[in-house]
């Protein structure tokens, strides 16, 4: 089974090479990896270049915002399941090997996801806190009720995307700035199950360069109420 992987790369040079690599050491080998360079300024596409893995594709388009950038990414997989990672994190080496095995338990959920590891600012490392164990492998009773309690479900970085579903939704919703992503994975959820694996194998950098330091509040019971008037 292929899998599609899309990183939306905008002025990450100090990263990208990382995470670059994280992606191409994964044990599960059967992959595509898509960069889309959002105008960056910093040279980040010229590190881009010098991996020479015929997996790798890079789109260059016009500075135009993280949903345009995945959402062309999202169009262009070849795969119906899309993996994101954002440019300044990485994974563990399993990740996609628990993706996968998630996949061909439930191929028709909406979402797959798996723990993660926060590196903060001041380098301390954790993993946020959720009700399911490190050996959990399955699909969520209730997705909704439990993002709305824990956050350490589902971020931009751990997520895997039905791309037929996604497409049905409409896609990253372009003129939103902050909490975009959190609007896809409940909009998702709508769709189909969410699919969690409780290993964490993903490491999302805090402390990494021209990160948005400003989060968007947890609200979720506001955004899910806006979301079902829609």
């Amino acid at each position: 089974m292929l899998l599609s992987v899309v990183i939306p790369l905008f002025n990450k040079k100090e990263s990208i090479k990382s995470t670059i690599t994280s992606v191409l050491n994964q044990c599960y080998a059967e992959f595509e990896l898509i960069i889309v360079n959002d105008g960056s300024t910093d040279g980040s596409e010229h590190i881009v270049r010098e991996f020479n893995d015929k997996r790798i594709k890079l789109i260059n388009i016009e500075n135009s915002g993280v949903s345009v950038a995945r959402n062309i990414g999202i169009e262009a997989a070849s795969s119906e399941y899309v993996c994101l990672l954002d440019a300044d994190d990485y994974w563990k080496s399993a990740h996609l090997e628990k993706i996968a095995n998630l996949i061909t338990l439930h191929p028709q959920c909406a979402l797959y996801s798996s723990s993660y590891f926060e590196v903060l600012e001041d380098g301390a490392t954790f993993i946020p806190k959720n009700k399911y164990s490190k050996d959990y492998m399955g699909v969520l009773d209730d997705f909704y009720l439990d993002y709305s309690r824990l956050r350490g479900l589902i971020n931009s970085s751990s997520v895997c995307i039905n791309k037929l579903l996604f497409q049905q939704m409409g896609g990253f919703p372009r003129d939103v700035k902050l909490g975009e992503d959190i609007y896809v994975w409940l909009k998702m959820s709508m769709l189909g199950k969410v699919a969690y694996s409780g290993d964490p194998q993903v490491v999302i950098r805090r402390n990494a360069e021209n990160r948005t330091a400003v989060r968007v509040n947890n609200d979720i019971s506001v955004s899910y109420t806006h979301l079902r008037a829609h």
